[in-house]
């Protein structure tokens, strides 16, 4: 029979399965990252975060982006905001400091994950404060207000395919591993 990618990505759905009520159990959850494999064998990255009071769940990267954001020029108070980064609505949601090029960590409405340079993050979320985004109503004129504007409709009447932005987007994050798209590269 073999491995191939079909088999990998249901191997990687009966282990988050499987592995969901141990996590619950322990008070976070197992995340399934990422799996290299042959025709024969498979290695599979699996790592386990707790949730804290509000059911997010508290992994290394949401860590490091309060630790050691400063040093890539991120405030604390930037995770899990939203911003126009690259044209794109995302969220931002932590950063690897092993990626020394795209180190911060995005998420968009559907659940797709981005990497992105401090640089945009930066550039999005002064922009984002310059614009008015601390609470008050955004006029028609601004982009990042349009972008909300579409997306709203579009998940009203389902035609993005989301889920409606019902599960934990840290937890959609985390499950989501296909072709990271650096944000604002060609």
């Amino acid at each position: 029979m073999g491995l191939g990618s079909t088999s990998i990505e249901r191997l990687r759905q009966e282990i988050n399965d499987a592995l969901s009520d141990v996590g619950e159990e322990f008070g976070g959850a197992f995340l399934v990252g990422s799996i290299r494999y042959t025709e024969n064998s498979a290695k599979i990255q699996l790592s386990f975060s707790l949730r804290d009071s509000s059911g997010v769940l508290l992994t290394r990267e949401r860590e490091d982006f309060i630790r050691v954001g400063w040093q890539y020029g991120m405030e604390p108070e930037w995770l899990d905001e939203e911003a126009l980064i690259g044209g794109r609505l995302m969220k931002i949601v932590g950063l690897k400091t092993s990626r020394h090029k795209y180190p911060i960590s995005c998420v968009d409405r559907a659940g797709r994950s981005f990497k992105c340079d401090s640089a945009s993050v930066q550039n999005a979320m002064r922009s984002r404060s310059r614009l008015g985004e601390s609470g008050e109503t955004l006029g028609n004129d601004d982009p990042l207000a349009q972008v909300r504007a579409r997306l709203e409709k579009e998940d009203g009447d389902g035609r993005d395919g989301s889920t409606g932005g019902t599960s934990d987007d840290s937890q959609r994050y985390a499950g989501h591993h296909g072709t990271e798209v650096p944000a604002g590269a060609a």
